[in-house]
């Protein structure tokens, strides 16, 4: 008996943990704005509603041209997030200086409960706790 390539694949994610049990959470929103020169703390800040987190903070840059990058990780199954920030080379000439980028975002599709979440900038840590996500109303 042949089996279609996508049950093979699924059925190998599942047996793995990455296929989703229950929310399937996905980065849905993201935007940074120019940097200025004189950074301060890297920071992360989130507000939680059902079904989503909503995320903004500040990335310490060495200029104020780099363009910020997300990439969100999720392991359902452990209940685990890891949003990692990763700043850009600017292309062309930028002043060279110690920048914070303000940055927001939101995660949608996350199920009710609590999720360990872990946040990046670059390889550095900024956040690494337990949000309670609320069970809609």
């Amino acid at each position: 008996m042949r089996l279609p390539l996508a049950v093979l694949v699924g059925g190998l994610l599942m047996l793995t943990g990455c296929l989703p049990q229950g929310g399937h959470p996905k980065l849905t929103e993201f935007s940074f704005e120019g940097g200025d020169c004189g950074a301060g703390e890297e920071t992360v800040r989130f507000s939680v509603e059902p079904g989503a987190i909503s995320f903004s903070g500040e990335f310490s840059a060495l200029s104020p041209c780099h363009r910020l990058k997300a990439v969100l990780h999720h392991i359902s199954s452990q209940r685990q997030l890891v949003l990692s920030l990763v700043a850009e080379e600017p292309t062309g000439a930028c002043t060279q200086c110690l920048s914070s980028i303000p940055y927001s975002g939101r995660v949608e599709g996350v199920s009710p409960g609590d999720w360990r979440v872990r946040v990046y900038h670059q390889d550095r840590r900024v956040f690494n706790d337990t949000l309670s996500i609320p069970a809609p109303p």
